[in-house]
């Protein structure tokens, strides 16, 4: 499973919007009502990393992009270890 970040909640409160960064994606949770616990991708393949999200006044929500893409964290998906083991080295 890739790391959650950052979460919003719908303005029915029926539903709640994640980040999942190492995914490049959004997902959608059903919190209530029958489709409860149901988990939907909303947006995939995002350009960056998805960091955080808001939802304003009228229902809008919004995303931060912390950084975009490369190409080298998407070719180490199918190693997680060695992605965190990356992802901790000083860029020096």
């Amino acid at each position: 499973m890739e790391t959650l970040h950052a979460t919003a909640v719908a303005l029915d409160g029926r539903a709640v919007l994640l980040t999942e960064t190492g995914a490049y994606r959004i997902l959608h949770v059903e919190v209530q009502g029958p489709g409860r616990g149901t988990v939907t991708p909303i947006l995939e393949n995002l350009p960056g990393f998805p960091d955080n999200i808001s939802r304003d006044a009228e229902g809008r929500f919004w995303i931060a992009l912390f950084a975009p893409r490369k190409a080298i964290v998407d070719r180490l998906a199918r190693y997680p270890a060695l992605r965190k083991v990356i992802v901790r080295i000083p860029a020096a």
